[in-house]
């Protein structure tokens, strides 16, 4: 569902009580449908301003149009290809002696390959064109490394 914010009147009463009620049944009803849950509040968590106001939980028309983006991406399970999260850069310094976990999205059911130095994983992107994979841990080194797609 879409969110629920603070400002809205009733945040502290039964309001966001049924929120989460409701929340929990649509996600029953997938789980026993074997349905995926299409996530209209991950476009919108931190988007108050896309409300028409503190008091309520309707989105404006540009908040609606990331509702509609989002529920036509999880029909056609095109995410618009392969992408790193801003955090991925280059000169990025990874910590050593640990693993090495690298996500992002990609279209639903595409493979995505990872390579850094001698290491490599392959993946295949969910329903939600999420992606993870974890590359063992490394040592410290000077040498430069190119995180390969």
């Amino acid at each position: 569902m879409t969110p629920v914010f603070t400002g809205h009147q009733r945040f502290m009463s039964s309001t966001y009580e049924w929120y989460k009620i409701l929340q929990e049944k649509i996600e029953q009803v997938a789980r026993s449908r074997n349905l995926p849950v299409i996530d209209l509040n991950e476009a919108l968590h931190n988007r108050p301003d896309l409300f028409t106001d503190a008091a309520t939980i309707h989105p404006d028309q540009r908040g609606t149009y990331l509702i509609g983006q989002s529920v036509y991406r999880h029909l056609s399970g095109d995410f618009g290809g392969l992408q790193l999260p801003p955090l991925f850069t280059d000169h990025m310094i990874l910590q050593r002696q640990q693993p090495i976990r690298i996500w992002g999205l990609a279209n639903a059911g595409d493979t995505v390959s990872v390579g850094l130095g001698l290491s490599k994983s392959t993946t295949i992107a969910g329903v939600s064109g999420k992606w993870q994979v974890e590359l063992p841990e490394m040592n410290a080194s000077f040498q430069p490394l190119v995180l390969q797609m």
